[in-house]
């Protein structure tokens, strides 16, 4: 109890009374250091007080007594005059706009990069037509000029464009010909190979029936010769185009005529041929048939030309097919997500038909992948998951990367900003639970992957180096062809929402 207090009382009382006693010692509450007694302290917060809250008498804003004077030179509703032209501006906050829009004594530097003039606003105007008009007229000329070549090169493009989409109508309407065509070469084609197999089995026929008669002749000629003579004439009841043979010729007395022998019995060769073809009554075949194979060649030529442009057709076709396949992927991933909703801070990610989905990361089909989103609460943070299966950043083509993404939500203006809970990544070896790869964070609270998302989703925060690429053909994690990650957030001092 202070020694000027009167106060006597019961000694249980002592500690009341000081806590109420008029004449305790205080220190003054707002900051200035006065010690001061209690009952004078109100007197001292109201007009003595150095840091007491006045009112700006433009601002209306309530500013510390002793930084009043300080606040007078920076308040933007104070009154002040342009130091240039010397006008009264009602209010600070104006002054900008009256120096660079109009104030005539304000001091101005020439706009043109190349122009070094500085003066006021009334002598820049005076500088601009003088000096920059004709230079900005045959800029605007020029800049017409280029308008008008760039329209005209955009006219020649619309032209263009109009002639290619007809000449890609051509081409389609071609295409569908040589569709409509092609089932008709097939058709020719195969008959053509019957007809052509046919004349080969005539072929093949005429060529023993030759071969016999050959050998028939061979046979007489040879007989003729171990007789020694030759009849005078070849008796035959066919055409008389066959050259006639001298007969009771002696050899032994006649050596000319056995060494002509051969080029007598060449020349019978054609002769026979065509008595042959007229006494068996089968035509000729074999200059026909030449003639068809060749034509039945150029068009299996053309054919083969066709089949080549519908392979492309068809590749393409299939490429098509494989982005389609792609797309329709992901629109069943993201009905799962739309399908999935946990609300506890845990999430275990089933990544079903995993070794494709490698191989789509590696060709850069599919570069990533997202999570279905979840939640702390009910009405608590939003959040997802992002992997990329081939890498990303540092860890491109040899780890598998993953992140954790804050995700924008209808309450997040709820919620306390930045995102301050750790985050635990697990990624499950499901034969040996204990062997798990596991990986954990703690948000870096100065980084706006963190702070109150303004998009749909923050910047992606994470490990780009989470496991080796090695694991996806590791049985253990790839168990029926899927793998599951696990993300938990520690909830430990979030509010229930």
């Amino acid at each position: 109890m202070d020694l000027q207090c009167n106060w006597r009382g019961k000694l249980l009382d002592v500690d009341v009374h000081k806590e109420c006693c008029p004449n305790r010692r205080m220190v003054c509450i707002q900051g200035c250091g006065a010690l001061l007694v209690a009952k004078e302290i109100e007197a001292h917060l109201t007009s003595e007080c150095s840091k007491r809250p006045c009112t700006c008498k433009h601002c209306k804003r309530p500013i510390p007594f002793d930084t009043m004077e300080e606040h007078y030179g920076v308040c933007e509703e104070r009154p002040v005059s342009c130091k240039f032209c010397e006008k009264q501006l009602t209010a600070r906050k104006l002054l900008s706009a009256h120096l660079e829009q109009d104030c005539d004594e304000n001091c101005m530097e020439c706009q043109h990069s190349s122009c070094d003039f500085k003066g006021r606003r009334c002598e820049m105007v005076q500088h601009l037509v003088a000096k920059h008009l004709i230079q900005s007229f045959r800029l605007m000329v020029q800049t017409g000029e280029k308008v008008l070549v760039v329209e005209a090169e955009n006219k020649a493009l619309r032209e263009d464009v109009i002639l290619i989409r007809a000449e890609n109508k051509t081409l389609r309407q071609e295409l569908s010909e040589c569709q409509s065509s092609l089932s008709d070469l097939e058709g020719k084609t195969n008959q053509l190979m019957t007809e052509n197999q046919q004349k080969d089995v005539t072929i093949t026929s005429l060529k023993s029936i030759v071969e016999e008669l050959q050998k028939e002749r061979d046979e007489r000629d040879l007989a003729l010769v171990k007789g020694g003579n030759f009849g005078d004439a070849v008796e035959s009841d066919g055409p008389t185009n066959v050259p006639s043979l001298p007969t009771k010729v002696k050899l032994v007395n006649q050596p000319d005529l056995f060494n002509a022998l051969p080029s007598q019995l060449k020349a019978l060769n054609g002769p026979v041929r065509e008595q042959l073809f007229s006494l068996t009554g089968v035509p000729d075949v074999t200059r026909p048939v030449g003639v068809e194979l060749s034509r039945v060649k150029q068009e299996v030529e053309a054919v083969q030309s066709t089949l080549h442009k519908l392979n492309d057709i068809v590749q393409a076709t299939q490429d098509n097919q494989t982005r389609y396949g792609v797309a329709i992927d992901d629109i069943r991933l993201r009905q799962d997500i739309l399908d999935v909703k946990t609300t506890n801070g845990i999430l275990i990610w089933k990544i079903p038909d995993i070794r494709r989905r490698y191989r789509d990361a590696i060709d850069r089909r599919t570069i990533s992948l997202y999570s279905p989103p979840f939640y702390t609460s009910p009405h608590g943070y939003r959040m997802c998951i992002r992997t990329y299966l081939n890498g990303d950043g540092i860890g491109k083509g040899t780890h598998i990367s993953l992140f954790f993404v804050v995700m924008r939500s209808e309450h997040d203006n709820l919620l306390p900003w930045p995102f301050k809970q750790s985050v635990r990544f697990t990624l499950i070896n499901q034969k040996n639970p204990p062997a798990s790869i596991t990986e954990a964070f703690v948000p870096d609270l100065k980084s706006p992957s963190f702070h109150k998302p303004e998009n749909d989703m923050n910047i992606a925060s994470g490990f780009p180096k989470f496991a080796r690429q090695g694991v996806l053909n590791d049985d253990n994690f790839t168990l029926g062809n899927m793998i599951y990650i696990k993300c938990q957030v520690d909830l430990t001092g979030l509010p229930v929402q």
